[in-house]
């Protein structure tokens, strides 16, 4: 979709990605990117001070992409990325520049950080994929080493926020552990429900009905 627009938002052309579209007063076709949008209206919701902010990002797909484009708008915030690809992670460093670091393991992108963020498709289904699959790969993808949560629970800092951008019924194991934990945390949920509102005043021209909104998804996901 994104080689089809005639232009693309400043959001889109960071992420590398469009997820919303529409067409302008010229006729043209305009691409944007509302998961920027979604990740700091989600961060919010935990409480996340944003400036300073340490953000361990696990995965180098996609989803990653979007954090640390919403990450690096955040005043001397830093991501520490750490994915099972390379040459994922080399890239999306290479991209955004010194607010983006790659880091040589899990354990060195989690400590001391603010913020944990899962953007891989672990926590999708109780046979998980690992995690450097990027979270748009379709769930059924081969995988040779099941996992269940994409950072151990017990490992985490202690006051570190949890953003999970997976959401299922029930929330995941991840999230559920993390709160049990004493974490703040949350799903993908949120994160989904205000990327829907970005797109609905992108082409409406209005705010939405939040709480409706978050009623209608809290419906379907648990239907």
């Amino acid at each position: 979709m994104r080689a089809r627009c005639q232009r693309l938002t400043d959001v889109a052309r960071r992420v590398g990605a469009v997820n919303t579209f529409w067409v302008d007063d010229d006729g043209q076709l305009v691409g944007d990117n509302t998961d920027v949008a979604g990740f700091d209206a989600m961060a919010a919701s935990l409480g996340v001070v944003a400036a300073g902010c340490v953000v361990a990002c696990v995965g180098s797909g996609g989803a990653a992409a979007a954090v640390c484009a919403a990450v690096e708008r955040w005043p001397g915030a830093v991501v520490r990325l750490h994915g099972r690809s390379p040459e994922r992670s080399r890239a999306l460093v290479a991209r955004f520049g010194e607010r983006v670091q790659r880091a040589e393991s899990l354990a060195a992108a989690i400590d001391g950080a603010h913020v944990v963020v899962n953007a891989t498709p672990v926590g999708l289904r109780d046979a998980d994929v690992p995690v450097d699959v990027p979270v748009d790969v379709p769930v059924d993808v081969p995988v040779d080493v099941p996992v269940e949560v994409p950072v151990d629970v017990a490992s985490l800092p202690r006051d570190a926020r949890v953003m999970d951008l997976v959401y299922r019924p029930g929330e995941t194991r991840w999230v559920r552990e993390a709160r049990a934990a004493g974490h703040a945390a949350a799903d993908g949920r949120e994160m989904l429900l205000h990327q829907g509102a970005a797109a609905f005043e992108r082409w409406f021209g209005r705010s939405p009905d939040l709480e409706a909104m978050r009623d209608a998804l809290h419906e379907a996901a648990s239907g």
